[in-house]
C-alpha cells in the first residue's frame, strides 16, 4: 500500500496495517453488504462498556429480543501486539454466521467520529469477542467450542 505520491511517499505492508482511519470533505468509499445496514466505531472500552450493559439484557431473554428479524452486535477486536477497536453493529438477520461474513470481506468498513471512516485489516484480527442479539447464533462448521473456564 503506497500512501502519498509526491516526495517522500510510504509503503506499508498490508499484513501489518489493523486499521486506517481516514477522512476527507469528498465521500469516502464503503465497502457494501447487504446484511449489516450500520458498523460504527465505538470511542473507547468504557463506551464499549457502556453500550454491552444496556443491551445485554434484552439479549440473554429478559426483554424483546430478536424483535423483526434485527440484528444487533456489540464486537471487540483485538490485533497483533496487544491493540485493540470496539464496534456497533445493526443490521438483519441472516443464515450466513455474522463473524465469518465480517472476516470474509476484503476490509472492514466502519463510521467513526465526526464523518471518519475506518477500514479495518480482518487479515490483522488475532481475536474476534462478538455479544450479539441472535438467540441461536449460526456457527461454521468445524469449531471447537469450550466452556469459559477452559478459555
Amino acid at each position: 500500500m503506497v500512501i502519498g505520491v509526491l516526495n517522500p511517499f510510504t509503503v506499508l505492508n498490508p499484513e501489518e496495517i489493523c486499521w486506517i482511519e481516514a477522512s476527507a470533505t469528498d465521500p469516502l468509499p464503503r465497502l457494501a453488504t447487504s446484511r449489516f445496514e450500520f458498523l460504527g466505531v465505538l470511542r473507547d472500552r468504557a463506551e464499549f462498556e457502556q453500550k454491552l450493559a444496556s443491551h445485554w439484557m434484552s439479549w440473554m431473554g429478559m426483554s424483546g429480543r430478536n424483535r423483526e428479524g434485527l440484528f444487533q452486535a456489540i464486537v471487540e477486536l483485538n490485533f497483533r501486539g496487544g491493540r485493540a477497536t470496539y464496534l456497533e453493529v445493526r443490521g438483519r438477520e441472516a443464515r450466513t454466521p455474522a463473524p465469518q461474513e465480517v472476516l470474509a470481506l476484503p476490509a472492514i468498513v466502519a463510521e467513526g467520529a465526526e464523518g471518519a471512516v475506518h477500514y479495518i485489516n480482518p487479515r490483522a484480527i488475532s481475536r474476534m469477542r462478538v455479544y450479539h442479539s441472535r438467540l441461536d447464533p449460526d456457527l461454521p462448521d468445524g469449531l471447537w467450542f469450550a466452556e469459559a473456564d477452559e478459555i
